[in-house]
């Protein structure tokens, strides 16, 4: 299992996020948003066990994976 890190939850970022997870990776999602569209996208991606921050990107995170 390998960590995908994921910039951005618009539409490509929640395809990629869904995809990377249903492959059996670790998922780390972030966006510099935090309107109301951007928290529905990641109380979704979060239903399935994945990994969100909301305003602000994690460079640590992001590097590891």
């Amino acid at each position: 299992m390998s960590t995908v890190a994921v910039l951005g939850i618009g539409a490509s970022g929640m395809a990629a996020a869904r995809l990377a997870h249903a492959q059996g990776d670790a998922v780390h999602v972030s966006d510099l948003q935090t309107a109301a569209a951007a928290a529905a996208r990641a109380a979704d991606l979060r239903a399935l066990g994945i990994d969100v921050d909301l305003g602000l990107h994690d460079a640590d995170r992001i590097a590891a994976a």
